[in-house]
């Protein structure tokens, strides 16, 4: 199943500078203080500065080390020893308006990459729970830093206010060690219902229902807090006039330098608006199923019923033209001609349609040994190869978990392709394959004609083509299968291409089984 550490892992490997020029543009969205030292960059240099960055950042969610990352840059920070950047050049609310950047940034990534909704909504929530952990350390080491200092507590409201009251979308409050409000930001304001004058100096019980404050649930949560140094839970919360929201909660310790307890900081996020759209999304998702599963055997029984009308129409009309062949002028002759390739076109499109339709039914999921599979697909373009003296190259293939029928008829397909568009040159194809932790990354290069950039999406339409029949013949379909196919192994595929210098066509296959492998030699870390 999909989750935040895939989804970093194909950024990086595929979509790095869509996610580095999407993080600059949000940046730029922001009034962040800190900008000012990059003033003097272009966009250009700021997005391959944001590339360099984001790689690192990606890496880190994959690798698990992000918040440890983010621990150690702000100790770094607190001790003044961040490089080219003095801690007084840093204005408080930077933290977390990068944060705000970055996590905004990957979301328009999460709905393409994510298969189902219930994947998006994990991702969605391990992505959530990280940046509050983040946001929780920024304000941990802003306080050790202000007392460092010896401000007072007068002085540290202020920074605080600086740090999170710009942030409208979380609830962030400071409480004293007995649970009294001592800060409120304007995401509070706007979660909870109250200005902070109005709630200013008050119990943070009052956010409890009368049930939870009777059953001591506010002393308890607090209890927690300083056994655990941080209390993470969910559960309904009232707003000023009355009405419940369902909430996300962190409350964590605030301690000085000699671990003396000062307070404590409380983050809310209202998830009604989340839960309302998650269920939007399982709705859609849901009616996205039945629609394709509809479709599909719309298609499975629309083809196959066309089938026996068709054979009719061919029968006749061969019949015809044998019958009558030499009583017909040219002219007649030639409509019996059209009529015959006609008929053959669309028996031909309606084979391609039941074969596009079958590839979700009957899935049987095995493992396959690639270069053995490869070798019979060899076999069987044996003639093509032949006479068109085809130079094909593979070696080191990977065992996959995978629907063995399947993966023969998409390296069929490719190599067919990659034959078909030669031109006039000698075909060359070589295949190749690689591995990381989560997936297969295959390639299918040939030195063919190529394709415009423009098409490069267009190709994996069903039926769209980009030649005439007469130059080269086919139904349009070849790279449709392909693309359901690599779709239903949980992968993607691509193509880089270039006019008169061949295409290389990109496909990753899901990792599922300890059994999957590859040579050493072909795998990456």
């Amino acid at each position: 199943m999909k989750n935040l550490k895939s989804l970093s892992n194909h950024l990086r490997n595929t979509r790095l500078k869509e996610f580095a020029e999407e993080y600059v543009r949000q940046v730029s969205t922001m009034e962040i203080p800190l900008m000012k030292l990059f003033s003097h960059l272009s966009e250009d240099q700021l997005i391959q500065l944001s590339v360099k960055s984001s790689d690192d950042f990606l890496l880190s969610l994959e690798n698990e080390s992000a918040l440890e990352k983010v621990k150690a840059n702000l100790e770094l920070w607190k001790e003044d020893k961040l490089p080219e950047i003095r801690k007084n050049e840093i204005h408080p609310t930077d933290l977390i308006l990068f944060y705000a950047a970055q996590k905004k940034a990957l979301y328009p990534f999460i709905a393409e990459y994510a298969d189902t909704a219930v994947e998006a909504i994990g991702i969605i929530a391990e992505l959530e729970d990280f940046y509050t952990k983040a946001q929780t350390e920024g304000m941990q080491t802003l306080f050790k830093i202000q007392t460092q200092t010896d401000v007072d507590l007068k002085e540290s409201e202020k920074m605080y206010h600086l740090l999170v009251n710009e942030v409208v979308d979380y609830s962030i409050i400071i409480l004293d060690v007995h649970g009294m409000i001592v800060s409120w930001n304007k995401g509070a304001e706007k979660i909870n219902g109250y200005k902070e004058e109005e709630i200013k100096a008050k119990h943070f019980s009052v956010f409890y229902t009368e049930k939870e404050i009777s059953a001591g649930k506010p002393v308890k949560v607090l209890e927690e807090v300083a056994k655990h140094g941080k209390y993470t839970y969910s559960d309904w919360r009232i707003r000023k006039d009355k009405s419940l929201f369902w909430a996300d909660i962190v409350i964590s310790e605030l301690k000085d330098e000699k671990g003396k307890l000062k307070g404590f900081v409380k983050i809310t996020r209202d998830l009604s608006e989340q839960q309302k759209a998650n269920e939007e999304i399982s709705l859609k998702t849901e009616e996205l199923k039945r629609s394709n599963k509809e479709l599909e055997q719309f298609a499975y029984i629309a083809s196959h019923d066309l089938q026996e009308p068709l054979r009719v129409v061919t029968s006749y009309v061969q019949l015809l033209a044998e019958r009558y062949n030499d009583t017909l002028d040219e002219e007649a002759n030639k409509f019996v001609k059209y009529a015959i390739e006609g008929t053959t076109r669309m028996q031909g499109l309606i084979n391609s349609l039941l074969e596009y339709s079958r590839i979700n039914r009957n899935k049987k999921f095995e493992m396959v040994n690639v270069e053995e599979l490869l070798d019979e697909t060899v076999k069987d373009l044996a003639v093509a190869i032949k006479e068109k003296n085809v130079k094909l190259k593979y070696e080191k293939m990977p065992v996959i978990y995978a629907d063995r029928v399947l993966m023969g008829q998409l390296f069929f397909n490719l190599i067919s392709n990659a034959i078909k568009f030669s031109g006039d040159k000698l075909p060359e194809v070589i295949i190749s394959a690689k591995t990381t932790k989560n997936e297969f990354r295959f390639s299918v290069k040939d030195n063919g004609i190529g394709i415009k950039e423009e098409y490069f999406e267009k190709v994996f339409v069903i039926f769209q083509r980009l030649h005439t029949r007469e130059k080269y013949p086919g139904t349009g379909i070849g790279l449709a299968i392909c693309k359901k196919i690599v779709e239903q192994h949980e992968g993607k595929i691509w193509v880089e291409s270039e006019p008169g210098k061949g295409s290389d066509f990109h496909f990753t296959i899901k990792r599922k089984k300890e059994g999957d492998s590859l040579p050493a030699e072909n795998s990456e870390t």
